[in-house]
């Protein structure tokens, strides 16, 4: 999630996903705050970001980046079984590579399939 290189969301009929700057950065730095409390509201501010938009889906890196923090987020709480959470981060990294694979593929003049293990081996990861 970089506050400088994606803007407001608002587009014909849309309502804007943030309303200001201030309010993009406030949600940038609630996400990667070390307070559990400081990046639920983070979170929180994305799902109504969500909700309010009128398309498909808000910013791919925003809503990425969301889902690893509400896993940081879930890490933090005593309620979750290890298991449930080692399936939380496999979701959200998974989506992550496609996510950056999708982005990739589109750029490319030469389409060809290849596995999400192969692009993520790429990424290091």
């Amino acid at each position: 999630l970089k506050h400088s290189t994606v803007g407001n969301m608002s587009g014909k009929g849309d309502i804007p996903l943030w309303i200001s700057e201030d309010e993009w950065r406030s949600v940038y730095e609630w996400l990667y705050s070390d307070n559990v409390t400081t990046a639920k509201k983070g979170c929180a501010r994305i799902q109504a970001w969500k909700a309010r938009s009128t398309r498909p889906a808000i910013p791919f890196p925003v809503e990425n980046t969301a889902e690893l923090v509400e896993c940081r987020v879930s890490e933090a709480s005593t309620t979750n079984s290890e298991p449930l959470l080692q399936q939380a981060y496999a979701m959200a990294v998974t989506r992550f590579v496609n996510g950056v694979y999708e982005y990739r593929y589109d750029q490319c003049k030469e389409k060809e399939a290849v596995f999400v293990a192969l692009h993520a081996a790429s990424f290091q990861l």
